[in-house]
């Protein structure tokens, strides 16, 4: 049983789920409405590592937030926050605001994970509401600048 799928076993395990249901070795979790996943990856050096993603929040082409300005706003969160803490955050395929951490699995226990998925729900909340602040804002102001984001967004 690889380091992944150990990692996996003690997770659904604490979360009362059967790890032989998951779909594709993939653990979600839902906590206060807010969806987080588990999974496998690859650090370029070939170790198994696992990542969590935390859905922020979705939009349509067409909404009250410009993309371009998410994407703007996004890229300049990742340039003040990443280097400090590691989550990143993206937009997926399907429109949905996520951020991500990835990890290697060597010398991660389990009970290290539950506060790892519980920060990145805190800072998915931040950012839902730094990206609320951006679609409230009027057309002609900019998003706010990294000295203007909340604290928990670009805290190490």
């Amino acid at each position: 049983m690889s380091a992944y799928d150990q990692l996996l076993s003690a997770l659904c395990e604490q979360a009362g789920q059967d790890p032989t249901g998951l779909e594709g070795g993939v653990l979600k979790i839902e906590i206060n409405g807010r969806e987080a996943a588990v999974l496998r990856a690859l650090l370029p050096s070939g170790a198994e590592a696992a990542e969590v993603v935390v859905s922020v929040c979705g939009f349509e082409a067409g909404d009250a937030w410009d993309e371009v300005e998410v994407l703007s706003l996004l890229h300049r969160v990742n340039a003040a926050a990443w280097p400090r803490h590691g989550w990143l955050a993206s937009v997926d395929d399907e429109h949905q605001v996520v951020i991500r951490c990835l990890l290697p699995l060597e010398g991660i226990s389990v009970a290290e994970w539950e506060p790892l998925v519980a920060e990145g729900l805190d800072r998915a909340a931040s950012l839902q509401g730094l990206l609320q602040e951006l679609s409230d804002a009027p057309a002609d102001q900019a998003p706010g600048f990294a000295s203007e984001m909340p604290a928990s967004m670009i805290k190490g």
